[in-house]
């Protein structure tokens, strides 16, 4: 029977046919496992801004995460969500940012209050482990600028962070925090006309 199959013509060109299949259908996940690794977010506007800033103003920006379970995962997110943001805040001309702990000089006249809602995990070790199966992190939120004397809400709005989930090697909780602390920044400094 062996030699039957080594022998026929049609038999080993199906074989190796065969295994050019299974190779290809191999490069295409692999390929698609290592480069899909976008996520997406939404910022919706839920109050149109009505603050006007003058080239001086100052804004103290206040994170507020008291809704969230406080696991490792979630406060590293949270500290690079913070981190990226007041690095790209900071790039502003005309508007100084102040985090929560430090002194406005000269006094503020409006906060910026960004709350988190929601918070779905993904670890890296659970993104290594099982891939895809992990997922999809997730981070939600929204962001109030408020005037400090009349406690007006002059701008509102939803974020929502999602990570990618079909990739072995992104897509964790903390590629979430980072994502989102730059979208939210950049937004702020489009509303202000800083961008």
């Amino acid at each position: 029977m062996t030699n039957y199959l080594a022998n026929n013509p049609n038999i080993a060109k199906e074989q190796k046919m065969i295994k050019k299949i299974k190779i290809s259908v191999f490069t295409l996940v692999l390929i698609s496992a290592l480069f899909n690794c976008s996520g997406s977010g939404t910022i919706t506007q839920v109050k149109a801004n009505t603050l006007k800033p003058t080239n001086t103003e100052n804004l103290q920006v206040f994170l507020i995460s008291t809704k969230l379970a406080g696991s490792s995962e979630t406060q590293t997110a949270l500290n690079l969500f913070e981190s990226k943001l007041f690095e790209k805040l900071r790039t502003a001309v005309k508007t100084k940012f102040f985090k929560s702990d430090e002194k406005c000089s000269p006094a503020c006249k409006y906060n910026i209050e960004i709350e988190f809602t929601k918070i779905v995990e993904v670890s890296a070790f659970n993104r290594q482990a099982i891939g895809a199966m992990a997922g999809r992190a997730k981070l939600e939120g929204v962001g109030r600028i408020i005037e400090i004397k009349s406690k007006a809400v002059v701008a509102e709005f939803n974020l929502e962070e999602v990570s990618s989930g079909g990739s072995a090697f992104a897509g964790t909780t903390r590629d979430v925090g980072d994502a989102a602390g730059t979208r939210v920044a950049t937004y702020i400094l489009q509303e202000l006309g800083e961008q």
